[in-house]
């Protein structure tokens, strides 16, 4: 207090006296004692005008002392010029007359194609003068909508704007053996800048076409308009090991894994980890456990049960390569039985189990109910019950593949003592290769890399007691565990991390630099193919190289270029086609000189205002051109 009457010591009386009688409105109006207004002037030897006068001046200074919490109120735009607005929606209006199906408005949201987006952001850059909220309703997209378009990286420099849309192609002349009703599809799909779904019902209902959308999705198809994304199916590799999984007799091997299972209760859902133990000869389920999550003790609890149920232990367990599977407390409570870690990302290696959650899923309906008592508990053992009857019917349901026995009539079958050596020795055996394969691939980790990512762990605020998920994701290289980390971080930043309950970020960053590694291999792969296949002058390349060249003479702007090359490349199928055309991108920023890191940034929001490709494709495109453009030394 001493140090604020050393401030005020230099204060004036009339200063004191406006404060001091300030202080005492505010009193009033709080109900707390104040001194009477003439032995303030008194004290203070201040006239009463000038201190009221200047008391009102201090009033009006509080307001400025402290801002609300919050980002400050934007001021309100001026009002646009006199026709600036009619400027902006004449050309909107001509681009979606001359595009049809770019722009859709559906009952609660609207779809805006990737043209009409890319040419809201050209001529945006035409308007720049007009204020944002004026150029939003004169183009008849949200405000919210066009400032996510526009919170992109911007140009060092200022580029050209995008030019109106030229007139569509014309459409591809088809011989006259078609009916009239395929030539009205082929011939307006060519001028179409929406969804497949939305061009069925436009060619459905506007130009009455009696056809059906598979009928419709197949005439683009069978004449190469419109190549869509299949589903990939089961791998050769997959179909080559079918029935080459061994089992030996009742309780030689079992099989354990987790499956999550949801209760519905009073609107609330209430997931559960269910944990079977399954007997790999006859698929029979011996043991269950139901826990919150899928962790160690899931695996002690459904191992107990199979025990308590068939009378004794299996010879070995195959469980996967989740840490909580491979814990201390797991190996005790197994006792004498081997335990054998399944090859990762392989169902193959625990096929009864897998078949069991498939079957469960199946079978049993979803299950909601209103209840107001101890809903957790409740919840918990509804889901007992319906999870353990459904495994006890399943166990005494006969079975076609062998000869109509039950899975309990096959577990009662006893092996004989040169059997069970006989297993004994094989899965001794095959455990034996794990732990080798185990060794050496712990023997090629990085020290450097190991550090890296404990950095990188301890920064991000991750946890690994064991080590076990830094080990695998060092496997992978030093690039694609760099733009993992980058992903991560980006994700946790903006608050984009999964929030379920069972969420580890740890294995969430394994999968993203193991998805990243699987893209840059394939990517190497087909620019490896794609320079066999110039080198031979492949006849497909000779053609799309004179596209690129004839682009290559008709502009000159690096920018035009750039653009004009990544949409090429992001409409195109992945593959040969796509990597050419990011290949391309890659030479012209190269040849661009002091435009390096304006040229990347236009590569940057172009490629993330093109919604056509997966966010995924959009991702692996620009770490494409930004990992050749800016080569680590």
């Amino acid at each position: 207090m001493t140090g604020i009457a050393a401030a005020i010591a230099n204060v004036s009386p009339l200063v004191t006296a406006s404060v001091l009688l300030l202080a005492r409105c505010l009193s009033q109006a709080l109900g707390l004692p104040c001194p009477p207004v003439a032995e303030i002037l008194r004290s203070c030897g201040a006239k009463r005008s000038q201190a009221y006068e200047l008391m009102h001046r201090l009033i009006d200074l509080l307001s400025a002392l402290q801002r609300p919490p919050g980002r400050p109120a934007s001021p309100p735009a001026e009002p646009a010029a006199p026709g600036a607005a009619e400027t902006v929606t004449q050309p909107v209006l001509a681009y979606v007359m001359a595009h049809p199906g770019c722009v859709h408005a559906g009952r609660t949201r609207t779809h805006y194609g990737d043209d009409f987006r890319h040419f809201i952001v050209g001529l945006r850059e035409q308007h720049r003068t007009l204020a944002v909220e004026h150029f939003a309703t004169a183009v008849h997209v949200p405000l919210g909508t066009v400032k996510d378009w526009l919170n992109t990286p911007a140009l060092a420099t200022p580029s050209a704007a995008a030019a109106p849309s030229e007139p569509a192609a014309p459409a591809p002349e088809h011989g006259s053996c078609l009916t009239p009703h395929i030539q009205t599809v082929l011939n307006a799909w060519p001028t179409w800048s929406g969804t497949a779904i939305g061009f069925c019902n436009h060619v459905q209902k506007d130009w009455r076409v009696p056809l059906g959308r598979t009928s419709i999705l197949s005439i683009l198809e069978a004449h190469g308009v419109r190549l869509p994304r299949r589903r990939p199916g089961r791998t050769p590799d997959a179909k080559a090991l079918q029935g080459t999984f061994r089992t030996f007799f009742p309780g030689a091997q079992w099989e354990g894994d987790g499956m999550s299972y949801a209760i519905g209760l009073d609107g609330a859902s209430f997931s559960f980890n269910v944990e079977p133990m399954t007997d790999s000869y006859s698929s029979a389920t011996v043991g269950l456990s139901m826990r919150d999550n899928e962790d160690s003790q899931a695996v002690i609890e459904a191992f107990a049960d199979g025990v308590a149920t068939t009378g004794e232990a299996p010879l070995a367990l195959v469980l996967d390569n989740r840490g909580s599977n491979l814990t201390p407390d797991v190996e005790t409570a197994l006792g004498d039985t081997l335990l054998i870690r399944a090859t990762p990302a392989r169902g193959q290696n625990k096929p009864h189990v897998e078949g069991s959650f498939g079957l469960f899923s199946q079978t049993v309906p979803p299950v909601n109910i209103n209840t107001h008592c101890d809903p957790r508990e409740l919840a918990r053992q509804i889901a007992i019950v319906v999870v353990t009857t459904f495994f006890r019917l399943l166990n005494h349901r006969p079975r076609r593949d062998r000869g109509g026995r039950s899975r309990i009539d096959l577990y009662g079958d006893k092996p004989t003592p040169e059997q069970i050596e006989l297993a004994r020795a094989e899965l001794k055996e095959l455990q034996r290769k794990q732990l080798l394969a185990q060794q050496t691939a712990e023997a090629r980790l990085r020290p450097e890399v190991l550090a890296l990512l404990d950095d990188a762990f301890q920064r991000l605020g991750l946890e690994d007691p064991t080590g076990n998920q830094r080990k695998a994701i060092a496997y992978f290289p030093l690039n694609d565990i760099l733009a993992g980390l980058a992903v991560f971080e980006g994700k946790q930043q903006t608050d984009s991390l999964p929030r379920h309950p069972g969420f580890q970020p740890g294995r969430y960053l394994l999968g993203i630099v193991r998805n990243i590694a699987q893209q840059r291999q394939g990517l190497i792969i087909a620019e490896l193919l794609l320079r066999y296949r110039l080198a031979h002058e492949d006849v497909w390349l000779a053609s799309i190289r004179g596209a690129r060249d004839l682009l290559l003479h008709a502009q000159s702007d690096p920018a035009d270029l750039v653009s004009t090359f990544l949409d090429r490349a992001l409409h195109a199928s992945p593959g040969v086609d796509r990597l050419f055309w990011l290949t391309s991108t890659v030479d012209v920023i190269a040849r661009a000189n002091g435009q390096r890191d304006a040229l990347l940034r236009l590569a940057s929001r172009r490629i993330n205002a093109t919604h056509h490709a997966p966010y995924a494709d959009r991702l692996a495109a620009f770490r494409f051109v930004a990992e050749r453009a800016v080569p680590l030394s």
